[in-house]
């Protein structure tokens, strides 16, 4: 029953930016789903809750101490993710039924999104995409050379070796259920100690899938959605919802979602050549 699902955005940092892509996204979903009446709890996590007052949503606020535990006082910026996570899952009162989907806020949709809470289930969570095989892809090298072989103490989830089918999944969305919150913590241990054997920034999003495929499986949504974290996409896409916030942003929910359905963020060969001729010439 998707009156059961929860849409989770952590939002946090100084750059318009990332509050202007949550609430497109917001926006991208509403537009793309069959029907309002049928659309899930949407709950903002973030460092500015004002961003959001005229949005149909629950905000809950990031203090600046809470910033500064979850990155380890600024070490690891990236396990904000899983300890939003964490702090969502225990603040909200979660049934058996609920289903909870984070997305990243560079992430829209040009289709029923909907249906990405139809890949959650009891036994199945939801990933953006599997980049492969630790053990086979030479940009696993660094992460491969500091845990193959090691033993690593987890303080309440006993011993962790990398295995043969350790793989790398994008974090772009997490999709769980209630049932799997408890591996939140045990991902959180793998990644501090992965912080002192390796220092690349993508071990929050391997930490998860290793800690969830322990008890569940795990499938990809990449078809599903449309995102523009890839440095042409994101620069295009920029431009492209400023001017939108700028026209837009102090009008009424009902006149931006409206307003926000004649947006295209996808780039024109036009732009596209423009970008690579620029970057030849730089």
């Amino acid at each position: 029953m998707r009156n059961h699902n929860k849409l989770l955005y952590i939002v946090y940092g100084d750059s318009d930016v990332y509050y202007q892509g949550a609430k497109f996204s917001i926006l991208s979903f509403l537009n793309n789903s069959p029907s309002l009446a049928d659309k899930p709890e949407i709950i903002i996590l973030t460092e500015k809750p004002d961003h959001f007052k005229n949005y149909p949503v629950s905000t809950y606020l990031i203090t600046p101490e809470m910033k500064d535990e979850w990155t380890v006082n600024g070490k690891y910026h990236f396990r904000i993710k899983n300890r939003g996570l964490k702090y969502i899952t225990d603040q909200l009162t979660f049934s058996e039924q609920d289903k909870l989907l984070f997305i990243d806020t560079d992430t829209y949709f040009n289709e029923d999104p909907n249906q990405l809470f139809d890949l959650i289930s009891n036994q199945q969570a939801l990933m953006f995409l599997n980049e492969g095989l630790i053990t086979s892809k030479k940009k696993f090298e660094s992460l491969r050379d500091g845990i193959g072989g090691v033993t690593l103490q987890l303080p309440s989830f006993g011993e962790y070796k990398l295995s043969k089918d350790s793989s790398m999944w994008g974090s772009l969305m997490i999709g769980m259920t209630p049932n799997m919150f408890h591996l939140l913590d045990y991902a959180d241990q793998l990644m501090l100690a992965l912080m002192k054997k390796t220092d690349i920034h993508t071990i929050e999003q391997f930490s998860l899938v290793e800690a969830l495929k322990t008890q569940f499986d795990v499938v990809e949504g990449k078809k599903l959605v449309k995102h523009y974290s890839t440095s042409g996409k994101k620069k295009h896409a920029e431009k492209v919802l400023q001017n939108f916030f700028t026209h837009f942003g102090n009008q009424k929910f009902t006149l931006q979602l409206n307003a926000a359905k004649k947006i295209k963020l996808t780039r024109n060969l036009y732009t596209v050549l423009k970008q690579k001729l620029a970057k030849r010439a730089s």
